[in-house]
């Protein structure tokens, strides 16, 4: 076996395929990148035993072949080599890797031992994205409990509004919506740790094609394809359970403040701990009370609907990993952009400290890919120059980003911010 290959690009193929080969097994041949030379293409594969990756690259081939090779150290050859290609064959039953003047001769395992699970093309596929975000929303929330295996995973439905990712653990539930596109009638339970590493190999913005071969449900882009075999079983009717739900209350508050607040009073944390919130109008008190003494703090929060009173008891951990999970916004006023998504059916608003305060904003509206942006500044834009002048350099930069269809939204300027026009909008329409 004999080929040559860019070596950035294998650099990444190997750095997947590493992040997808377990770092320590029982059977020490997982630990491995599959290697394959044939015709033009070189075919990089690793797994483990519930989910398998094979990335595609073009190569020159002058001997067809394969061989495994410890993920970790290939991909830490590839990084410390410096020329633009290598060369990889096979001398004396060693690999030799080699690229400009640094050449590497390794030992390989026996490539017909390699259990490399078989990814055949779904018959049918529907477009999705936004696959890291959607499993950082669910994941935390599945059960580590190996005897509930069902659990353990992420219940993916494909509806007629787009995908819905859902997770519990019998204590809680995470529910998050997903794509729009993703629109179908069919349903997955995917485990928790395989969507976690296919998360850890895609963006956001990337499309992917999923669909299903049976036993496996199947993620592909150009020269990608990623497997997870899919459990079967009884699960959570979860969307039942939720719209049973009687809502008592709603309050708005910025998460991160929330964090920060459960944190301090977790200071007196000891082995057995009673901990709640408790609300009374627009205040929330946290109390933590163990057996090295009673830390309480409080902090103001927006009343949104129903009269906030009583007292609440969780689980600390539980509580921190949900609000972790929470996307934060960036806002002109943190809490002014929370109050009018809430308003507008979780619309994403992406706001600013200021009308100055646009750095990166360029750079975070590309990382959401956005395509379409509604402008709904302040309205003292009309009575206020210098107001006027910064939106106008801020318009101008957003108008500027490739593919972004750019709208202005203005409304009645007794209202100033769009939270006040949409809260009374809310009001007029439940009226």
């Amino acid at each position: 076996m004999k080929f040559t290959v860019n070596r950035t690009e294998l650099l990444a193929a190997a750095q997947n395929a590493e992040r997808i080969a377990p770092r320590v097994s029982t059977i020490e041949i997982l630990q491995c990148a599959y290697l394959q030379a044939e015709q033009d293409t070189l075919t990089v594969a690793s797994g483990n035993l519930e989910i398998a990756l094979e990335q595609q690259l073009p190569a020159q081939i002058e001997t067809e072949g394969r061989v495994v090779v410890k993920a970790p150290l290939l991909s830490g050859m590839l990084r410390l080599l410096d020329g633009e290609r290598v060369t990889f064959q096979m001398k004396n039953g060693k690999l030799v890797v080699s690229s400009g003047n640094a050449e590497y001769a390794i030992p390989v395992m026996d490539a017909a031992q390699y259990p490399r699970m078989e990814i055949p093309c779904p018959a049918a596929t529907v477009p999705v994205s936004g696959i890291p975000s959607l499993t950082k929303r669910t994941a935390f929330a599945v059960s580590e409990d190996t005897a509930r295996p069902m659990l353990k995973c992420v219940n993916l439905i494909f509806g007629a509004d787009g995908l819905q990712a859902v997770s519990t653990d019998s204590f809680r539930i995470a529910s998050a919506k997903g794509d729009r596109e993703s629109r179908g009638n069919i349903s997955f339970l995917v485990p928790a740790a395989s969507l976690e590493k296919l998360a850890g190999l895609v963006s956001d913005r990337e499309k992917l094609q999923v669909g299903t071969t049976g036993k496996a449900i199947v993620f592909r882009k150009e020269n990608f394809l990623f497997a997870a075999r899919i459990m079967e079983g009884p699960y959570l009717a979860v969307s039942q359970v939720l719209s049973n739900l009687k809502q008592q209350f709603t309050v708005l508050t910025d998460a991160a403040l929330l964090r920060d607040t459960i944190l301090q009073a977790l200071s007196v944390t000891g082995t057995q701990n009673r901990f709640s919130l408790s609300f009374a109008g627009n205040r929330l008190t946290v109390r933590c009370e163990s057996e090295y003494g009673i830390s309480e703090t409080a902090m103001d929060v927006v009343a949104l609907s129903g009269e906030p009173a009583g007292v609440y008891w969780y689980s600390p951990t539980q509580l921190l990993e949900c609000l972790k999970a929470l996307n934060g916004t960036l806002t002109e006023g943190p809490l002014k952009g929370d109050i009018a998504s809430y308003f507008a059916n979780d619309a994403l608003f992406v706001c600013l400290g200021g009308v100055n305060a646009h750095k990166g904003l360029r750079e975070t509206l590309l990382s959401l890919g956005v395509t379409e942006v509604m402008e709904a500044m302040d309205m003292d834009q009309f009575t206020n120059p210098q107001v006027r002048q910064a939106i106008g350099t801020l318009r101008r930069e957003v108008q500027s980003i490739p593919g972004i269809r750019y709208y202005q939204c203005t409304w009645n300027p007794r209202f100033k911010g769009v939270d006040d026009y949409l809260l009374d909008w809310t009001k007029r329409k439940t009226a």
